[in-house]
């Protein structure tokens, strides 16, 4: 679903985006197109909510805290693969 994909992960309050590209077995960060073909920002706070798993990103994204656009199925794709990861064991952070 995600090869050859684009998408951009923004973080509004610090003015950073990274643009990511799925090769076939990793993520690579890439130069950034004019349109990706999905996109999400927060600011900062709500990153690392989502990542800590304080927040559901469906309550954020109705609150109007994340912004989600692009390819409707693939942003969808992407938010459930994100949310399903065990980032504490990931990024072995305790």
């Amino acid at each position: 679903m995600l090869q050859q994909r684009t998408f951009l992960v923004g973080v509004r309050d610090a003015g950073l985006v990274l643009s990511l590209r799925h090769d076939g077995s990793t993520f690579r960060a890439c130069p950034r197109l004019a349109a990706p073909d999905f996109f999400l920002h927060a600011d900062l706070a709500d990153h690392l909510a989502l990542l800590w798993r304080q927040e559901d990103p469906d309550t954020l994204f109705f609150q109007r805290r994340i912004d989600i656009g692009g390819d409707t199925e693939l942003g969808l794709w992407v938010k459930n693969v994100l949310d399903s990861i065990d980032w504490r064991s990931q990024l072995k952070l305790y």
